[in-house]
């Protein structure tokens, strides 16, 4: 337990020789002379001295920290979104082409009347899909504009 209090005893002259020289007069006398201590006193300051400075300029970065932390969240959730949304975007594709698909087999079947029903049929077509989604469907029954150019 001695030693270690000695130990600790020549740390804290170490710091207080480099500072307050003059204040301290055992500092005058040995072990605290010696070319050994003071190289040890300096080195220890500028350690202690550096040490504060990365401590003061972590505590400025520090709501910095957080951010950077909450950023590399939101990016891998974004990242993971954006996969499903393509995923999404594929099956919604998929199902309009599927819908495409069944209203212009039921469109062109000879069972379909020219009257009142098939005009009913188009009015209630065009308030469902786009116009240009009901382009693409009339160009596909027509043989003449779905080949291509």
């Amino acid at each position: 337990m001695l030693a270690y209090f000695r130990q600790v005893l020549l740390q804290d002259a170490a710091v207080l020789a480099t500072k307050h020289r003059s204040k301290f007069l055992l500092l005058n006398y040995r072990p605290f002379n010696t070319p050994e201590f003071r190289e040890c006193a300096e080195a220890s300051t500028m350690m202690i001295a550096r040490v504060e400075l990365e401590v003061r300029e972590s505590l400025q970065n520090l709501p910095a920290v957080p951010a950077k932390s909450m950023t590399g969240v939101v990016e891998s959730m974004r990242i993971e979104n954006r996969g499903s949304h393509c995923v999404l975007l594929q099956q919604n594709q998929d199902m309009r082409r599927d819908v495409f698909q069944a209203i212009s087999y039921v469109v062109s079947q000879p069972g379909v009347s020219r009257g009142k029903k098939r005009k009913f049929c188009a009015t209630e077509l065009a308030k469902l899909i786009s116009a240009v989604s009901l382009q693409m469907l009339v160009n596909q029954n027509d043989p003449i504009r779905s080949t291509p150019a």
